[in-house]
């Protein structure tokens, strides 16, 4: 479990805690990120996303068309037999108007106060700072894995090399024990169109290479022409 995990996992049971009441919170995609023990209260719904793992589709699909990605204050989701969904409180996780992630509570009575709302409201600050600081990780090994891609097909062999050399040393291949990379020198890449062939020989320079006219249709034999010449002398 990352440290990030840990600490929503944190926030999710405290608030179990205080409310006597299951907690989930979920991504924008409404994926489950954290769930807290239960209190009786479950759903079919909340049953199968645990089992799973697994965003539930119904779920997602009705709960955006109830407006939980715009709105910035909790909302009442009622709830529907049919997929077996009882009524939710979705207070969206926000970070400067950026959404993070919605904390639920499944209220079958709508018994929850503004009190205990309140409480949701806090907790989902708290989650705020930990989805935004995940979020920025993610986006900086992104980052990093989009540069180490870009240097292991650098025309320069001093980049490739580091580039190797770091994906060796880092992450899942480490673990591998034994790890081997190669990389290939690009000579160009060739693209053919209508009209001629687009050369790409080193990077960030195309230049055009048409295809070499037809040659043109052969024309009369200057031996054959001058063989006729000569009858045409003689004859004189």
């Amino acid at each position: 479990m990352t440290i990030e995990a840990g600490e929503l996992q944190g926030i999710v049971d405290r608030l179990a805690d205080r409310l006597g009441r299951s907690v989930a919170i979920d991504d924008p995609s409404v994926r489950l990120l954290a769930a807290s023990r239960h209190f009786g209260d479950e759903d079919p719904v909340r049953i199968r996303v645990m089992l799973s793992r697994q965003a539930d589709r119904t779920l997602a699909e009705y709960a955006h068309s109830c407006g939980i990605s715009r709105s910035e204050k909790p909302v009442r989701i009622p709830g529907r037999p049919e997929p077996g969904l009882r009524s939710r409180v979705c207070v969206p996780i926000r970070w400067s108007r950026q959404l993070l992630g919605f904390p639920w509570l499944i209220d079958p009575g709508t018994s929850l106060g503004e009190e205990e709302i309140g409480q949701a409201v806090t907790a989902a600050e708290a989650a705020s700072m930990v989805l935004y600081r995940r979020a920025l990780l993610h986006e900086h090994e992104r980052g990093r894995q989009e540069a180490l891609l870009r240097d292991l097909v650098s025309a320069d062999p001093a980049a490739r090399a580091r580039a190797q050399d770091e994906i060796a040393g880092s992450g899942p291949m480490a673990a591998a024990g034994q790890v081997a990379l190669a990389s290939v020198d690009v000579i160009a890449w060739v693209h053919v169109h209508g009209s001629g062939v687009r050369i790409l020989n080193r990077p960030g320079v195309w230049r055009n290479a048409h295809r070499p006219a037809r040659p043109a249709a052969a024309g009369p034999d200057p031996r054959a022409a001058a063989r006729r010449e000569r009858g045409r002398a003689r004859r004189a």
